[in-house]
Order: C-alpha cells, then sequence, then structure tokens
C-alpha cells in the first residue's frame, strides 16, 4: 500500500445503503449539464475547425465558452423562480462569455458564396429568377462609343 498522498487507501470503498431524496435526481441533472457542454463545445468545434483539425486553444475556448453559458443559463432560471442571484458575478460571467464568443468568432458567421459556376447554374435552374434574354436591355452590356481625342 502506498504511503500518505499516494491516492492508495486502506479503507474499503463502501456504499450508502440508501439514496437521500433527489440524490439520482441530482447526479442525473449533472450528467446533463455535462453533456450539453460537450455538445455544445463539439459543436463550435466542428463549425470552426473546417478540415477537422482544431487547435487546443479552441478547443479549450469552445469548452469554457458552453461552460460560462451553462452557469449563465442556471442563473437565468434562479431568475426566473424568482430567487436571488449575484449579480456581480452573473455580470463578470455574460462579460467573459461575450469575450470567448468573439474570440472564437461566434458574433457574426460568414454565409458561404457560391462560386461563379453555382451561381450561372442556379440562375439556369431557379424558375423564380427572370431569365435574362437578348431582348432586356440589361442583358448585354452596353458598348461604349466614347473616342479618343
Amino acid at each position: 500500500m502506498g504511503g500518505k498522498r499516494s491516492g492508495i487507501s486502506r479503507k474499503p470503498k463502501t456504499l450508502a445503503r440508501r439514496y437521500s431524496d433527489g440524490q439520482l435526481d441530482r447526479a442525473d441533472r449533472r450528467a446533463r449539464g455535462v453533456r450539453v457542454v460537450l455538445e455544445g463545445a463539439g459543436q463550435i468545434i466542428e463549425d470552426r475547425a473546417a478540415d477537422g483539425t482544431a487547435s487546443f486553444l479552441l478547443r479549450r475556448t469552445a469548452h469554457r465558452t458552453m461552460h460560462l453559458d451553462q452557469l449563465l443559463a442556471q442563473d437565468e432560471l434562479k431568475l426566473a423562480q424568482g430567487q436571488p442571484i449575484d449579480r456581480a458575478a452573473y455580470i463578470g460571467a455574460a462579460q467573459t462569455w461575450l469575450r470567448y464568443a468573439l474570440a472564437i468568432g461566434l458574433g457574426r458567421v460568414a454565409r458561404r458564396v457560391p462560386s461563379v459556376r453555382e451561381y450561372l447554374e442556379s440562375l439556369k435552374t431557379s424558375p423564380s429568377t427572370p431569365s435574362a434574354s437578348s431582348d432586356s436591355p440589361s442583358a448585354a452590356p452596353a458598348a461604349s462609343t466614347v473616342e479618343a481625342p
């Protein structure tokens, strides 16, 4: 057996003879919170790391962002139930969450711009857009008739 602080204990591990009221619900709620944090961080990493390789900094920031999001949601739930919260801690967490979200790039997501070929094909196939015909003046650019002096 190990010495002090070795992590090995001589004491036998015992389980409680019975669970207190709500003990399993509390454990399930904690596990659910962890799942939400991990799933949310996974979505952020998947969106931000296009090639599948995410840096350690991105993974860490995504997990911290989702953790703060969970903390803010818990405080908002307490407020909705009429319970008091620590406003300074809430404001600090909200500011930190915003800073992390902006660092990851969650403030604005640029949409995918189609290539020229995809754009021209979409014009041909979509019936809702007016088709370019040779009769319309906007179909072909006007020839320049300016002469050099």
